[in-house]
């Protein structure tokens, strides 16, 4: 069974695509993800970091969350369960990470 979690989060994670995982580079602010500061510093050309997809070059008001729009959506509460399982596959690293499953 553990096996099957890891490779679970392996292939979706080689799934994804990378585009699915950028920020606004001005989101740093409220976020808190050094990397785009350092993303948005090398945009002006104050350090050296690899370039952006388009989406990232996005200010986080063009940003459009299509799921604002509909009025019945709810995010879906924690389940403690699958937390714990996931927090066991990570072993003694698990409050160095920080992940969505989707």
């Amino acid at each position: 069974m553990k096996y099957f979690w890891i490779l679970g989060i392996a292939v979706i994670g080689l799934l994804t695509p990378s585009v699915g995982v950028t920020y606004p580079l001005d989101g740093y602010t409220y976020t808190g993800i050094a990397r785009l500061e350092a993303y948005r510093l090398a945009m002006e050309g104050k350090v050296r970091a690899p370039r952006q997809p388009s989406g990232a070059l996005l200010l986080s008001g063009q940003v459009d969350l299509r799921l604002k729009a509909q009025g019945d959506f709810e995010i879906p509460g924690a389940d403690p369960d699958f937390a714990d399982r996931v927090t066991k596959l990570l072993g003694k690293e698990a409050d160095r990470y920080n992940i969505a499953v989707l």
